[in-house]
Parts: C-alpha cells; structure tokens; sequence
C-alpha cells in the first residue's frame, strides 16, 4: 500500500476515533483513565488508543511521543515512519485544534523521546 492511500485511512480512523471519544465521554461504553474528560488529561491513553487501532486495522507501526512544557506538564501524541503528527488530543490546549496528519509543528519538536 503506498503512503498516501495509508494517510487517508488513518486520517479517516482518527477522525471517527475522535467522534467516539466525544461520545464516549458521557455514555462510557469504553472506560480508561480521563475518559471521562476528553480530550484533557488523556492523551497517553488516546494515543495508544489510535497506535493499537493502526497496527490492528491496517498493520502500520506508528510510535507515541511524550513532550513537556516548560511547567513540567507532559502531553502525548503519535508520530508515523514517515513523521506525520497525530495529535488528538491537542484541543485540550487554548486556540488549539486537533492535529490530522500534519509534517512539521513546532510544539510536537519539542519531545522526549518516543514511548
């Protein structure tokens, strides 16, 4: 499968994950830690919600990355092979918006190291 036809599907997958999670935040069919506040304080857990869901459906390794803000704070979100950002989570954020599929944010160059 070339990149581009693998992009949209996970662009695809990201969004309908990102609809469930709004669903989900009342109606708590599926439970894990801050579901219940999505998209704030869950990060870690979306995150590896999204990489289990891109291996499991399509069989595309994609990592988790942690970053810090200057407070300390930690925030996660994913990064494929070829660097493309999935952040679904980043709306927790001011003036933020859930990040698709995107190359280069200065925000997510800040990282850790993958997790």
């Amino acid at each position: 499968m070339s990149r581009f036809p693998v992009k949209l599907s996970l662009d695809a997958s990201a969004l309908r994950l990102m609809a469930f999670m709004e669903e989900n935040r009342t109606d708590q069919r599926f439970r894990f830690p801050f579901s219940y506040s999505y998209p704030r304080n869950c990060c870690e857990g979306v995150s590896l919600i999204f990489r289990y869901l891109a291996f499991e459906k399509y069989g595309f390794d994609i990592a988790v990355w942690r970053g810090r803000k200057r407070s300390g704070e930690m925030h996660f979100w994913n990064v494929t092979n070829g660097g493309l950002i999935y952040d679904l989570t980043c709306s927790q954020f001011a003036n933020a918006k859930p990040v698709i599929g995107c190359g280069h944010l200065s925000y997510h160059q800040r990282k850790d190291k993958p997790y």
